[in-house]
């Protein structure tokens, strides 16, 4: 594949994945959707009357998930071209393909409550929702060895711009706190709370700046005209 075409993949499927996660999930969660600190009854409740949203939900955020992964691998593919990024190319492959791979495991969990909602298991019902939620926040771990090590590789090595590379750093670490997200109830901290959602939306911020760097790189700079030889 040509470095053009590499980047124009890069480019769609960063884009792809973040309006296909926004759509996924603005879109597909209707009012009165059950937060960690609801009864069982109300996700009983909730899963009954919008299964299908919540089935279409899954499957738009499926498809985001596939472009997530061609982004990641556009990613190591500019990596892999700068032979000292190399080792973090393959830390950037594998952490990439594996937050993908955790996620979607949420989001088979959360198909699952929604395709036969268990209205006379409240443990399972909880144990459904909560797991899916907590897989989505747990692959930060995994996000921020993608992100830090492609930002590391565009702080030193120049694969993308610096100021990439520094935003990045801040959003790999971002990753780390909401993965931490384990509190009982609707606090912050709560597995659907503020602070995964944080971290998820600068993910999707940094995943644009990417693209942006990508379809518009630097100019190399040009020398300057010199000036005309003296008359002799």
């Amino acid at each position: 594949m040509s470095q053009s075409n590499a980047q124009r993949m890069t480019v769609v499927s960063g884009v792809l994945f973040v309006v296909l996660s926004v759509i996924g999930f603005v879109f597909f969660t209707k009012s009165g959707y059950p937060d960690s600190n609801d009864p069982a009854r109300k996700i009983a409740a909730y899963f009954v009357q919008h299964r299908d949203a919540a089935l279409a939900q899954q499957f738009v955020l499926g498809l985001g998930s596939l472009a997530g992964m061609v982004f990641v691998a556009g990613v190591v593919s500019m990596m892999w071209r700068e032979e000292a990024a190399r080792p973090l190319a393959i830390v950037a492959g594998v952490c990439g393909a594996g937050a993908v791979a955790m996620f979607l495991v949420g989001s088979g969990l959360l198909t699952l409550l929604a395709y036969r909602p268990q209205v006379d298991d409240p443990g399972l019902l909880r144990a459904e929702l909560d797991g899916g939620y907590i897989l989505f926040n747990a692959s930060g771990f995994l996000l921020a060895g993608f992100i830090g090590a492609a930002s590391v590789a565009a702080w030193r090595m120049h694969v993308l711009p610096a100021w990439v590379g520094e935003f990045g750093i801040a959003v790999a670490v971002l990753q780390l706190v909401g993965a931490a997200a384990y509190k009982l109830g609707d606090g912050a901290f709560s597995p659907q709370g503020v602070v995964p959602l944080i971290a998820a939306l600068s993910m999707m911020v940094w995943t644009l700046c990417v693209a942006y760097a990508v379809w518009r790189p630097a100019e190399a700079p040009k020398a300057a005209p010199s000036a005309p030889a003296a008359a002799a």
